[in-house]
């Protein structure tokens, strides 16, 4: 019996340790959406995947599906993690929330797309914490609507539609903070999340 072999690009979202040697790893994958995977043997020090699963990394990763499960088969970082810790820090909060509210199958190129601006910009963009707060809301606006929580106020709208980011977006912002959050905890006391 042959199995199907897929490649795409992710970002790894969390892991915890199986057995001895093992780790279950979570991606965000343009094409499959999340993926829970095996990484067989990843915890070993001759492991060759163990460098590219450092949380919210930018890889490309191979996977199959058999026995019920998905088993990570290789793995090529393209980016390591945001080495600022508060970028960081913000983009693995989103992350987690694309985890958690994703069906297992389903596949978001739009978000992975967003994501991956996001990403750009926190590697390349020195940003203030009240800048990093603003891009975490906008993101979590997006997360939010493409996952069928999105914003019923019209002034958000533009802000939930994975925006690209930049100067002015931030500034238009800035008047629709306190209803972004008000929003945000809507949807996600909604999630039960």
């Amino acid at each position: 019996m042959s199995h199907t072999f897929y490649t795409t690009d992710a970002f790894v979202v969390g892991a915890i340790d199986t057995g001895e040697n093992n780790r279950y790893v979570w991606f965000f994958t343009r094409e499959l959406g999340v993926v829970g995977a095996v990484a067989s043997g990843s915890r070993t020090l001759r492991s060759k995947t163990r460098y590219g699963l450092s949380l919210g990394a930018f890889v490309t990763a191979s996977f199959v599906f058999g026995r019920d499960v998905w088993r990570l088969t290789s793995i090529i970082p393209i980016s390591p993690s945001i080495s600022d810790q508060n970028k960081g820090k913000v983009f693995l909060r989103l992350l987690n929330l694309v985890r958690r509210l994703s069906p297992n199958d389903g596949k978001q190129t739009a978000l992975f797309d967003f994501f991956t601006r996001i990403f750009l910009l926190f590697g390349n963009e020195n940003s203030s914490i009240y800048e990093l707060s603003l891009i975490e809301k906008i993101t979590a606006l997006s997360v939010l609507s493409a996952f069928g929580y999105g914003t019923k106020d019209n002034l958000l709208f533009p802000f939930s539609n994975c925006p690209n980011i930049d100067a002015d977006v931030l500034s238009l912002f800035k008047g629709f903070e306190k209803k972004a959050i008000h929003e945000i905890n809507y949807a996600l006391y909604h999630s039960h999340l």
